[in-house]
């Protein structure tokens, strides 16, 4: 009984999954852009932190 419990809650949350995948996919631009963003400026922040280190210590 318990065995049928896990595999019919598995399978909801398998759909479940894919409604989020199929969402994300429908962002996808909108994420993507976002994460260019976040890790560009990212970048620069290390990069500025390492000339920093470098030259004025």
């Amino acid at each position: 009984m318990l065995h049928l419990f896990l595999l019919s809650s598995n399978n909801d949350l398998l759909h479940q999954y894919h409604a989020d995948e199929v969402n994300l996919l429908a962002h996808n631009s909108i994420i993507s852009e976002h994460d260019k963003l976040k890790y560009t400026l990212k970048a620069v922040y290390y990069l500025t932190s390492i000339y920093f280190f470098l030259f004025y210590s």
